[in-house]
This record gives structure tokens, sequence and C-alpha cells, in this order.
């Protein structure tokens, strides 16, 4: 003979001393239910999780409830569709509903504080672990602190007191919706970000986030110019912006934390820097973001990526002051070689003559032939006045095959031919 429906109600929830026997009939059940030949008494008393069948709209929500009653109430007298949801499965305790939550991902988990093998605040911890972005809303018969402090903590979106009716719960339910479109509008701005493009996502304006651009020129000026003390000052003006916005969403703080990356990522290829090896969580922003969920961790991830940034940029400028001093050296040393190029210079600091000529220039202030005709020019003012030389001599001793070319340049340089120099000396 089957159980009655009213025996079902009478049997569930189980009572606390009854627990520890009822865990191995559980551990049967579900071996049962998983190879799916579960019928009769079995499945009525222990009320197996259903799934219902998904359409293509709607966000999906998922109910955990151990009172028979109060999920099936749930279930039935809610408006889903109204809200926009889809109803997609349904559980009696979170060790039953974990599978079935990490399958099908849900949009909203709706679940109930006390159950027992597995609470609610114990699925919520575990759904924050697995699916971060999934909305918890905690029905609970307690109005005590410490539940609530703690669902807080979790990071629970809605935290809702029995007995509640449907309307509230659909209410509740359309926030959440509201909250849901506005989160993703916002991711999908920062994706555009991340990109580099600065146009809007399309979509209706309400759903536009309203996200603040902090002062980015404060970060680009520290990396440019700036020293690791100015630090401090650098963040709180990059920050400063913020200031009076109020409690700051989700989506700010990862708003602030990504362009802060990209402006670090950007000025440090301006500068010859690799950013993806100074700063490597460049090329793995998401974990960084998942560990960020206040403006001032916010600020201390985006000073600690600053000064590696600034490490790099240091030991990298000094690596580069050498090699401009080698070059420059170098062509000291050969200046009266009339085929000097830059390639050969290049080539004995081992680096493309494109690369030398732009390192070069930034590092001594002129190009390499503006550097390389002042030093034939000094030279040849030192040989004008210390010698009988002709001029003609002259031109060939600092690197000129040509002495034409040498009277031309020589001109250009001191408004003098070298004959009217040496006879004004």
């Amino acid at each position: 003979m089957q159980p009655t429906q009213s025996a079902v109600v009478a049997f569930w929830p189980p009572p606390r001393s009854a627990l520890v026997a009822c865990a191995h009939v559980k551990r049967m059940y579900k071996r049962v239910y998983a190879i799916g030949t579960f019928n009769g008494i079995l499945p009525l008393i222990l009320s197996p999780p259903k799934l219902h069948r998904m359409d293509s709209m709607g966000y999906k929500v998922f109910l955990v409830e151990d009172e028979i009653v109060t999920r099936e109430g749930i279930r039935d007298s809610v408006a889903w569709d109204t809200a926009g949801y889809q109803f997609c499965g349904e559980a009696p305790d979170g060790e039953l509903a974990l599978p079935l939550i990490r399958e099908h991902e849900p949009d909203v988990v709706i679940t109930d504080i006390r159950m027992p093998f597995m609470d609610g605040l114990q699925l919520s911890r575990q759904l924050r672990e697995i699916l971060p972005n999934t909305k918890i809303i905690i029905l609970s018969g307690h109005d005590e602190f410490k539940y609530a402090q703690e669902a807080i903590q979790i990071g629970v979106t809605e935290y809702l007191l029995k007995p509640l009716s449907a309307q509230h719960l659909l209410e509740v339910l359309q926030k959440v919706a509201n909250q849901i479109d506005q989160e993703r509008a916002a991711s999908a701005q920062i994706a555009l970000l991340r990109t580099g493009s600065t146009r809007q996502v399309a979509g209706p304006t309400h759903l536009q986030p309203t996200l603040i651009k902090p002062a980015t020129r404060a970060i680009e000026q520290l990396l440019r110019s700036g020293v690791r003390a100015d630090i401090p000052q650098s963040i709180r003006a990059y920050l400063q912006p913020l200031e009076g916005g109020g409690a700051h969403g989700r989506m700010q703080i990862e708003y602030v934390l990504t362009d802060a990356m990209l402006t670090v990522a950007h000025v440090l290829r301006d500068l010859g820097v690799d950013p993806d090896t100074a700063v490597p969580e460049l090329q793995a922003l998401a974990p960084l973001l998942s560990q960020v969920h206040t403006l001032a961790q916010a600020a201390a991830a985006i000073a600690s990526t600053l000064e590696r940034a600034m490490d790099h940029r240091d030991l990298h400028a000094h690596h580069q002051n050498n090699l401009a001093e080698r070059a420059r050296a170098y062509i000291l040393a050969h200046s009266s070689d009339p085929d000097l190029s830059l390639s050969e210079v290049a080539t004995h600091v081992m680096l493309s003559p494109s690369y030398l000529s732009a390192l070069f220039s930034s590092a001594v202030g002129q190009t390499f032939i503006e550097f390389l005709t002042g030093v034939r020019v000094r030279h040849a003012i030192e040989l004008l006045r210390t010698t009988s030389l002709t001029s003609s001599e002259i031109a060939n001793r600092v690197g000129y095959q040509n002495p034409r070319y040498f009277f031309s340049v020589f001109r250009k340089v001191t408004g003098q031919s070298p004959t009217t120099f040496r006879r004004a000396r």
C-alpha cells in the first residue's frame, strides 16, 4: 500500500534525533535514485529532487527546501514567468541540490537555511566557490542576528523571513532580475574596456551600468616620471572621482581594477617594457577580480601592481641606458671610420638598427647621425686649432672622404667654413 501525501508530510522533515539513523537510508536512496530504479515508498518519503524542462527564455531558478508543503507551495504559487524566470529544479536539502545546481547552473538559488545533511549556509558557501555569480535568496524562520550576519559574510543576495507571500517573493525576484541585468551589462562594458573600446553596450538605457571613470592620468604620470614614494598619493588621485559616490558595487570595483591594470599595461608597453613579463596578472585578470571585493582591496592590489611595474620600469631604463652608453662609446671610438653606420653600431650592442635608433634618440637626445656629426665636427675644430693640417686632410682624419661634403657639414654646424674658422681663432 502506498503512503498518502499526509503521511509524507508527517514524516518530513525527520526529528533531529532521527537524522543519524536516516543518513544510511538517504545514502541508499541516492544510490537507487542514481540508477533510476526508485519507486513506491522510498521516493515518496524522501521526496527526490525534480528537474523541470527549460525554455530558452528567462533566468533559471532552483529551489532547495526540506519541507514538502513549503517547497511545493513556492513552486506552484509563484508566477515565475511574470518575473522573467524559468523554474529549473528542486531538492529537499543542499547535499542533493549541489550536483543538480552544478549541472544546470541556475541564475538564482532559493534555499531554506535550516535543512538536514547540508543546510542553506553550507550550500551558499559552496555556491560562492563554484558559481560566484549565482544569486542566493535565503529563506529563514529565524530572525536571529547571527544567521543574517553569516549570510551577509557569505555574500547572500537576499535574506527573507518566513512566512512570506508569493507576491513578496515575486517582488524580490524582480529586484534580483534587475540586478542580474545590470551586472551583465556592466560585465559587457568591462569586456569592451579590456579591448580598448569606448563604445557603450547596446541595450535599454535603464540597464546601462552607471560606472564612474577613475582618473587614469594619475597612474600614467606616476609610471612615466614618478617614484615609489608617490604611489599612495597617485592612487588617491586615481580614485578621487569615486569619492562621495556612496557604496561601490561589484561592477564598479571590477571596472576600477580593470582600468588600472590596462593603464599599467599601456604605459609599460610605451616605455618598452613587456607588460606580460613585468606584471603577470595582466594576463589573468579573472582570478584577481574574484579576490577583490571592496574598493580598499582594489587600491591595495593596484598599489602592489604599481610597485612591481615601477621596479621593471627602472630596471629596463637602467638596461637601456647601459645599451645607449655602449653605443655612444663605440661611436666615439670609431667616429673617424668613414664607413661607420647605424647597422654596425647596432650589431655591436646586439640590437636591431631601428630599435637602437629609437633607444639612442631617447637616451642621448640626438639621432645617430646628429651625434656622429657633432663628434666629427668637434674633432675637426680641435685639429683646426692645434695642427697645420689642410681642411681636406682634416676631413679625412675625422671620417669624411669627400672634402666638399665635410665643408658643407662644418658650415652648417658652425656657421663658418673651416678656413674662416681657422683664421678667426
